[in-house]
């Protein structure tokens, strides 16, 4: 036995849209009323993407530098102190105590 469809089958038919209401765009996903949109679209244009991947490249080494350093007293002032230091030294005795003239 066939089942009855539309109308006829008891529901209700679906509302008929206005002239002006027909002629806009019916809306996207993510600009749906009420809807909270992306901080940023992939596909808009090149500048937006290359904030996008500056700005996650930054705050994952943020991130990283933080938890590195996170209970030292000199943080990241002392990963940079340790090769400087070792960059005078060295320089001092190659250039005071073993002169080379090369």
């Amino acid at each position: 036995m066939a089942r009855k469809t539309g109308v006829a089958a008891g529901h209700a038919s679906a509302p008929t849209r206005s002239k002006a209401a027909a002629a806009s765009p019916a809306p996207r996903p993510g600009n749906v009323p009420g809807s909270v949109a992306p901080a940023h679209h992939w596909t808009r244009d090149r500048g937006t993407r290359w904030t996008y991947v500056r700005d996650l490249a930054y705050e994952l080494v943020l991130r990283d530098l933080k938890l590195r350093y996170k209970r030292s007293v000199f943080g990241i002032l002392w990963s940079l102190a340790t090769p400087l230091a070792q960059f005078l030294v060295l320089r001092f005795v190659f250039t005071v105590i073993v002169p080379l003239d090369v």
